[in-house]
């Protein structure tokens, strides 16, 4: 194929509906196996976060 745009469309005929369904279901579960690592990574930030000020605070207060 020259380009993804053509294998894209060339593909799309080929689909049938539960080929389609498939594909949703499946983009759909990577879509949220994501959501949950940028979560993780969120929790992981906002520790970072709260550690630091503590440790500023701390710093602040001894001056």
């Amino acid at each position: 194929m020259m380009n993804d745009t053509t294998v894209v469309i060339v593909a799309r005929n080929f689909l049938t509906p539960m080929d389609k369904i498939l594909l949703t279901e499946r983009m759909l579960h990577e879509c949220q196996q994501e959501v949950g690592k940028l979560k993780e990574e969120n929790k992981a930030l906002l520790k970072l976060v709260s550690s630091y000020f503590i440790n500023t605070q701390t710093r602040l207060d001894m001056l």
